[in-house]
């Protein structure tokens, strides 16, 4: 549809028409995809799947808090503040998506965790 239109544009420019027939014509959206999720069962499936606790840590933190792969790859201690039980990507090592600094809540599940690997 928009190329379409904009051959009639450049006809209309090149005086070969009067007006775009597409101009009255309203664009349409094609639907986003939704996202993928897993349900309860399948998670619980998946965590049955993994025999290695250092693996279910990592993925349960990963859906604890939504990372994306690069945000978890490049994440260092100093990003988490305990106090407050909040992640800071702050895209000192790693840009954003949205390259904007954000702040990831965490929930006790993903406290644990990282209380449990902390190095002391």
């Amino acid at each position: 549809m928009i190329n379409i239109s904009s051959a009639f544009t450049y006809a209309v420019k090149q005086g070969y028409l009067v007006e775009n027939p597409c101009k009255s014509f309203k664009r349409f959206k094609i639907p986003g995809k939704q996202p993928l999720f897993f349900n309860e069962l399948q998670f619980d499936l998946l965590m049955n799947t993994i025999e290695e606790q250092d693996i279910k840590d990592l993925v349960v933190f990963t859906v604890q808090t939504g990372l994306r792969q690069m945000e978890f790859i490049t994440l260092e201690w100093r990003q988490i503040n305990f106090k407050d039980r909040i992640l800071i990507l702050d895209n000192r090592n790693n840009l954003t998506k949205p390259k904007k600094i954000r702040t990831v809540p965490l929930s006790i599940k993903a406290m644990q965790i990282l209380n449990n690997r902390k190095v002391k």
